[in-house]
């Protein structure tokens, strides 16, 4: 459990820029680096995270930690993870309170947010050279991505996934 809690903690003070840049720095970190799970694993668990309702980055970590560690692991992952942004963002209003400026702090986020797409784009890279290996993965894939740049929403959204469960 202690163990989760200080991966968790460290994800949680370095992991800018969102649910999806997340997911790459988990995948970097426990799949490639620690080996907690393998790719395939990953894939499986971030589909049902993304499936579900809610914030699916926090479901990953939690499913990660329990996976690691059981109910205290999935405790342990979350209060980690949160911590750091929780302790911030109290930070940040006490000090907005007394009235201080905030514009380094728009900078230096910023430059995590930049960061956090090379971070994003290497869990791409990586997910799609170990799940796309077959031409049919790498077509439905890439038709999947084209029709939600183009098509963006729900709809779109249910009837790619209806479509590829019949293709698979």
């Amino acid at each position: 459990m202690w163990q989760v809690f200080w991966v968790f903690l460290a994800l949680g003070c370095t992991s800018f820029g969102g649910p999806m840049a997340h997911f790459g720095y988990y995948r970097q970190l426990l799949v490639v680096k620690k080996g907690w799970l393998n790719e395939q694993e990953f894939a499986e668990l971030m589909a049902l995270c993304n499936f579900l309702p809610g914030p699916s980055s926090s479901q990953m970590g939690m499913a990660l930690g329990y996976r690691q560690a059981g109910y205290a692991g999935a405790i342990a992952a979350f209060v980690g993870f949160t911590l750091p942004s929780f302790l911030l963002m109290v930070s940040a209003a006490l000090l907005w309170q007394q009235g201080q400026s905030f514009s380094w702090l728009a900078a230096l986020v910023h430059g995590f947010k930049l960061l956090a797409v090379l971070v994003l784009l290497d869990a791409i890279r990586g997910m799609w050279a170990n799940l796309c290996n077959t031409a049919l993965s790498r077509a439905v894939a890439l038709l999947t991505a084209v029709f939600l740049l183009l098509l963006p929403g729900l709809w779109t959204m249910m009837v790619l996934m209806l479509a590829a469960f019949v293709i698979g």
